[in-house]
């Protein structure tokens, strides 16, 4: 991990890929895959983006869609979550309950989480599994609001558009 974060892992039923119209080749395509994977800061993202436009044109829809992914996966890692998933419209957040992860339920993130689940009854909810808490956000349709969602969670970071 990098900055102590663990890799927050990241599941969606929306059409994340590179087009083999974009990138015709096999092997050119996995390596994008594996960059885009690793990517770290948004600098290494932005020269990324940059060097597929300029060998493969604009980028298509989806993947556009995968860089945004990628951002969203950063900011769920920032927030302390292990795994988010975005299917159905719906956003689920697991945090790691259990033993060694004490001091994260008494701080002011998991504060806000809890705020803005208490504040948002209709949407949100918040379920105990054995070593984990799921948190569920309903009409979540896109990446967008996902990232929106994020930033409220996490409003007292600044904001990167």
């Amino acid at each position: 991990g990098h900055g102590g974060l663990r890799e927050t892992q990241i599941e969606t039923d929306l059409p994340v890929l590179i087009p083999t119209t974009y990138v015709g080749n096999v092997s050119e395509r996995l390596q994008l895959y594996a960059k885009l994977d690793r990517a770290q800061k948004p600098e290494e993202l932005t020269k990324l983006v940059a060097s597929m436009t300029d060998r493969f044109g604009p980028l298509p829809e989806q993947v556009q869609l995968l860089v945004d992914i990628v951002k969203l996966r950063w900011q769920a890692g920032n927030l302390g979550f292990e795994k988010l998933t975005l299917k159905r419209e719906t956003l689920r957040i697991y945090l790691p309950a259990g033993a060694g992860h004490e001091a994260y339920f008494q701080g002011e993130q998991f504060g806000r989480i809890l705020n803005f689940v208490q504040t948002h009854p209709r949407t949100a909810r918040m379920k105990d599994q054995k070593d984990k808490l799921q948190v569920t956000f309903d009409g979540i349709r896109n990446v967008a609001m996902a990232q929106h969602l994020m930033a409220t969670l996490g409003a007292e970071e600044m904001v990167m558009a």
